[in-house]
């Protein structure tokens, strides 16, 4: 019994195991970050180099982030420091941390200090580092990251660039560490501007006296923000309110050496807290997925010019004198700039479709001065029987010489085989011997009689293949001698029906283009017409607007690409389809929502299956279809009538069904559904499509 007893255990824990959640044993595989930052929560600086770590975090699911704020702004000396020691001891003593991300210096020697004896072996990866040296971390294991870089005699360069008629820079520093490594910075290299420009040292003062010296700065200064962020009497103060002091106390522009750009100052080469995080963090997550910390060495941080627009127009400062490829904050929204891209594809796209129907109407003029040309010198050709009957013997399509009694003398072999007939059979016999086609002979008559030139007359005759037909083309034309007499008539014969089959697939082809283009230009046209007519739609409107024209715009560059691919009509060949397996569920319903946003005069309904629809379909077309079919069914139902779009899986086939409630249709008409553009008693029907938007509501129909 003992034996049965285990084999039942091993199949219940076998079983435990099997059915376990799927989340219980995912979560084995979460990593765990520690993002320890120097300062305090809503720091400017802080807070910008948050954004650029939770950029690259935020977006994989297997990591967990753990995030503590030391806030040494406000408190840094060694106890403060011991306590904070003490504090993670308690507080992650049951974690285990797989990496830390750190930001800015009080971060970084806290952990050199104690990280072996609060986290043990992990690795580190730091940012916002101020004067980094190899020699800082050359005894600690696994310390790697982004150290920030200054350029103090660029900024100062550009200062000089933009304003050329400065004398004097006041720069402005405080007694925290931070604030030291900047004066430290500015005064190494003081010398290499001492020719051109004096500056002058605002530090460690209090707001009074700051505001003070501030306020007397003559119009040849300009102010260098380098760093105030803690007052002598030990008061800290934010970036937003250390610079909105400067900025409203100066009459003279501000610049800065570090980003905080958009809060007062002009601007200047900065390295971005955003980057510095993003890129400790990417670090940090390749470390993760496998890469070793050796192949991940420090790296310095890149310079941007950086300025603020409402700063450049309050001092009417001229853009080009700029550096080149500066980046500016706070410019006002301009459609065409965010999203010329889009305007741009778009009327390429229209200018294409131009292009192809100039080239089209090129094509047809070019073959009808061929074919002038050709009877021109078929006519020249013509002046004795002799050279007739080269002509006959030469030319591939079937020519019949007649006398002036329409009586058959000569026909070419190529003749015989389209007529079934052998000249033999038919010689001194009428033309309609050959050829029993009253039209034929009306024309044949009227040109020998010269009441009228000689024209086309098509007509057709059974095929040898079973149950075809082929399509001839007959054009007579007078045979006169040198003295201008008439002496017969000789008629070419051409087998057109590959040709008029291809004529009819490209006339179709090219209504069916301009057909599926109708629907996607309405709503181009409309929202372009919105956009540039009509004033007061907010960003999130205008965006919106900009997006279903560059959702058109796909559309139609899937039609212009069909209408460029002529060649494979010409040589027979289907239109290309690109197939792929697609869930129908999710593209129905999107269409739904489209129409759904942009008729607001119908209530539209998606019935769908509840499990994925998955088939091996060419999306764009089925798109297409039921895109008209949709549009439609707008067209030709009452205002306020429910259209309902249902799927549907019987048995192993996918029904899918656009229901409206409009008219109807008598049997007689559904036996013609299929008939290309086929509609329904029209002069009752038919309607003009219509794009309504009211630009507070937002309201299409």
């Amino acid at each position: 019994m003992s034996s049965i007893y285990r084999h039942i255990f091993s199949v219940i824990l076998l079983l435990a195991v099997v059915l376990a959640p799927a989340h219980s044993i995912a979560q084995s595989n979460v990593k765990r970050v520690l993002v320890l930052n120097a300062y305090h929560e809503g720091f400017h600086w802080t807070d910008r180099i948050m954004k650029g770590i939770r950029s690259v975090f935020d977006y994989e699911e297997d990591i967990e982030i753990f995030i503590a704020y030391m806030d040494t702004k406000r408190s840094s000396d060694q106890e403060y420091f011991s306590k904070l020691r003490d504090l993670y001891a308690h507080r992650y003593r049951t974690h285990k941390f797989d990496a830390i991300v750190s930001s800015d210096d009080h971060a970084l020697n806290f952990l050199l200090k104690y990280r072996d004896e609060l986290f043990p072996g992990t690795p580190v990866f730091f940012s916002g580092i101020n004067d980094f040296h190899p020699s800082r971390i050359a005894n600690h294991k696994s310390f790697t990251g982004v150290f920030e870089t200054y350029d103090v005699p660029g900024t100062l360069d550009l200062m000089l660039q933009v304003h050329p008629k400065t004398k004097k820079i006041a720069v402005i520093t405080d007694a925290t560490f931070s604030g030291n490594v900047f004066r430290h910075l500015v005064e190494k290299v003081e010398t290499d501007f001492v020719d051109r420009i004096e500056l002058n040292y605002l530090n460690n003062l209090s707001i009074g006296e700051l505001k003070q010296k501030l306020g007397q700065l003559t119009d040849d200064t300009l102010v260098l923000w380098a760093m105030y962020l803690r007052t002598p009497e030990g008061r800290s103060i934010s970036s937003e309110e250390s610079v909105r002091i400067v900025t409203e106390s100066s009459k003279r522009p501000t610049y800065c050496l570090w980003d905080v750009v958009g809060q007062g100052v002009v601007g200047g080469r900065v390295t971005s807290p955003n980057y510095q995080g993003a890129v400790a963090a990417e670090m940090a997550l390749k470390f993760l997925r496998g890469t070793r910390i050796e192949d991940l060495p420090v790296s310095g941080s890149p310079m941007v010019y950086l300025f603020d627009f409402n700063a450049i127009r309050k001092f009417e400062i001229d853009e080009n004198s700029l550096p080149p490829g500066s980046v500016i904050l706070n410019r006002p929204f301009s459609i065409y700039d965010e999203y010329k891209k889009i305007i741009w594809t778009v009327s390429c796209f229209i200018l294409t479709l131009i292009a192809v129907i100039l080239a089209l109407i090129y094509y047809i003029q070019k073959r009808r001065q061929a074919e002038s040309a050709l009877q021109n010198a078929l006519t020249k050709t013509e002046e004795t029987r002799d050279k007739i009957e080269a002509i006959l013997k030469s030319v591939a399509d079937g020519l019949i010489f007649t006398d002036t009694e329409n009586r058959i003398l000569l026909m070419s072999a190529s003749a015989e085989g389209m007529l079934g007939r052998h000249l033999q059979d038919v010689f001194l016999q009428p033309m309609n011997a050959a050829i029993e086609n009253l039209a034929l002979q009306e024309q044949l008559s009227a040109i020998r009689s010269g009441t009228r030139e000689g024209a086309l007359v098509e007509f057709e005759l059974p095929s040898v293949a079973e149950g075809a037909v082929r399509t001839i083309q007959a054009k007579p034309s007078v045979v006169k001698n040198k003295e201008g007499a008439l002496v017969g008539v000789i008629t070419q014969l051409s087998d057109v029906s590959r040709k008029r089959e291809l004529d009819r697939m490209k006339s179709e082809f090219i209504s069916t283009a301009a057909h599926e283009l109708r629907t996607p230009l309405t709503s181009v046209r409309g929202y372009s017409q919105l956009l540039l007519e009509q004033k007061g739609f907010d960003v999130e409107q205008q965006a919106k607007f900009l997006s279903i024209i560059e959702e058109k715009s796909h559309v139609l560059e899937k039609i212009v690409d069909d209408m460029l691919n002529l060649s494979s009509v010409e040589s027979g060949r289907a239109i290309h389809v690109e197939k792929d397996w697609h869930d129908l569920g999710p593209t129905l319903d999107e269409l739904v929502s489209q129409y759904r946003r942009e008729c607001k005069n119908h209530r539209f309904e998606a019935v769908l299956p509840e499990n994925p629809v998955e088939l091996m379909v060419d999306r764009g077309k089925i798109v297409q279809v039921m895109e008209n079919l949709l549009s439609n069914a707008v067209k030709f139902s009452p205002e306020g009538s429910l259209v309902q779009v249902a799927c549907k899986i019987p048995a192993r086939e996918v029904q899918i069904s656009v229901m409206d409630e409009g008219g109807g249709m008598t049997p007689e008409q559904v036996e013609r559904v299929f008939d290309k553009f086929y509609r329904a008693d029209s002069s009752l029907t038919a309607k003009e499509g219509r794009f309504l938007v009211d630009k507070d509501n937002d309201k299409k129909g």
